[in-house]
């Protein structure tokens, strides 16, 4: 009976440290495959990175992604925290609990960083979100880089949301928002009628394009990021286009700043 109850320890040692191996081999898998649904953004949320990351560790050009695609995760590599962002502008569709996540605190910490009463909140509004003192909004030169953290989000008709999906003018009416340029919502050609003309834009400019619909006048816009590439909301989600390339050059109308 001693030997069993020895083999029977040994069985199960043995046994535990397959279990524990196999896990922590799970655990340190560093690929994700693409499924049916899935975004980049969604992808990033979930593996607590950034699109940017996601972005540099695969090579990716853009924020398109397919069904079956093996995706570089570096988990070892330590994801840039959102929360350097000291404010935050909420935007229709907004709950605390979601901005809280998207800024990894929690809902209690905005409402005690804001003295809120409760969870309520309204369009506008400007949040504190990473407990900061002074709430200070960014530098308009950052809006590439807010933009490009919504890589892949899909395309919704009157979207204004990472949540729900953007259409051209919610993208950018949700990135200008977010750097601290306060932008009411508007339509394309909204922002076009808004915005100062210019001839040579800069990086966080706007560019204007007509025709892309059956619609009459200015009919899409994006955000300008230098070297002749923009960032737009268009049918195929969030993604990165050249202004000149063959459908866009026929369509451009110029660019704007606000």
């Amino acid at each position: 009976m001693g030997k069993n109850k020895w083999a029977a320890k040994l069985a199960a040692v043995a046994l535990g440290s397959s279990i524990f191996l196999s896990s922590f081999g799970s655990a340190s898998a560093a690929s994700y495959t693409v499924k049916s649904g899935d975004s980049l953004w969604k992808i990033a949320v979930q593996q607590g990175v950034t699109t940017q990351k996601l972005m540099q560790w695969n090579k990716l050009s853009s924020g398109m992604i397919y069904p079956g695609q093996k995706l570089q995760l570096n988990a070892g590599t330590a994801a840039a925290s959102p929360t350097s962002t000291t404010s935050y502008t909420v935007m229709a569709g907004d709950t605390l609990s979601g901005i809280a996540k998207k800024y990894a605190v929690t809902y209690q910490q905005l409402v005690q960083w804001n003295k809120l009463s409760s969870t309520k909140i309204y369009v506008g509004q400007k949040l504190k979100v990473n407990g900061s003192t002074a709430v200070a909004a960014p530098a308009k030169s950052n809006v590439v880089n807010v933009a490009k953290k919504y890589l892949g989000i899909k395309y919704t008709y009157g979207g204004v949301s990472p949540s729900r999906g953007f259409d051209c003018s919610g993208f950018v009416t949700y990135v200008y928002n977010e750097v601290g340029n306060s932008t009411p919502r508007r339509t394309a050609a909204g922002f076009y009628n808004a915005a100062q003309k210019v001839n040579t834009p800069q990086v966080g400019d706007l560019v204007f394009f007509k025709g892309t619909t059956s619609g009459p006048g200015i009919t899409h816009i994006g955000i300008y990021i230098g070297n002749n590439q923009m960032i737009n909301a268009s049918s195929g989600g969030v993604t990165i286009a050249n202004v000149y390339n063959s459908y866009w050059k026929k369509h451009l109308a110029g660019f704007g700043r606000i």
